[in-house]
């Protein structure tokens, strides 16, 4: 057998493992040292998730966020790539897209927290969805660059000396052979900004829960059962949307 495919199995096998150690610890009563399994398992707890309506609030809020700043993300880094992509000084730009990813989250965070103080938008959605997607942009300019070489100007010139307007291109030609990727690429920035702790939790001031914000909160409070029950549920996502991505997206649906 391969190495890599050893190495995949390998990889699947611990998320697996992990997973399932997160189901095993949301329907325990109790689990402690050194007893290799709980002593009973209960439903209680996600009856009690799911009854509180604070929870699934911030439960859909989390997605709402999450979906907003990807579909923006999308469509603003799709139209921006696109533009750059037939500039001199495209090499120039796409370099300067990597500037944001010079620091981590949590320092970009607060060194952006007071303009959104005297902003007003510290402490709202508003404030952390535009704090996330100005990180998210960027990611988007740079993953779909990649797409817009010479064979895709080709296409599109070729359409456009037909008499195709720019808007009649980007829908007929752009659009449809960008299908996969974009698929791809909106499954990752959505990712990025499920999992997002620290933007949210500085712009949000404390004042704003996400769903990986109680995972945080409970690990910090030692609660084995909630921060299990918190992190399948955080994972629900992510799994669903690996499920149903596309099995390739490359430059292989370019037609030349």
């Amino acid at each position: 057998m391969k190495s890599s495919n050893l190495l995949s199995i390998g990889l699947v096998g611990g998320f697996l493992l992990a997973i399932l150690f997160l189901a095993v610890g949301s329907l325990a009563t109790e689990w402690r040292f050194p007893a290799l399994l709980p002593e009973r398992y209960t439903f209680e707890h996600w009856e009690a998730w799911f009854q509180k309506k604070a929870w699934m609030y911030y439960l859909v809020l989390s997605l709402l966020l999450s979906a907003a700043v990807s579909i923006t993300a999308v469509c603003l880094g799709l139209m921006t790539a696109s533009g750059l992509s037939r500039d001199k000084r495209s090499f120039l730009w796409l370099r300067l897209s990597y500037l944001p990813y010079g620091l981590s989250p949590v320092l970009y965070a607060y060194s952006m927290q007071f303009f959104y103080h005297i902003s007003g938008l510290a402490g709202t959605w508003l404030g952390v969805y535009l704090a996330q997607l100005i990180l998210v942009y960027p990611f988007a300019v740079v993953l779909f660059f990649t797409y817009f070489d010479s064979s895709m100007h080709h296409l599109e010139d070729q359409a456009g000396s037909l008499g195709a307007s720019r808007a009649v291109v980007f829908q007929s030609i752009t659009l449809p052979i960008l299908r996969r990727p974009v698929q791809t690429i909106l499954i990752q920035l959505f990712l990025v900004s499920w999992f997002d702790y620290g933007i949210t939790s500085v712009i949000g001031s404390g004042q704003l829960k996400t769903l990986t914000l109680i995972v945080y909160q409970y690990i910090g409070e030692s609660n084995l059962i909630y921060s299990s029950l918190a992190s399948c549920i955080l994972m629900a996502p992510p799994m669903i949307l690996w499920l149903l991505q596309p099995s390739r997206s490359t430059k292989q649906d370019i037609p030349v």
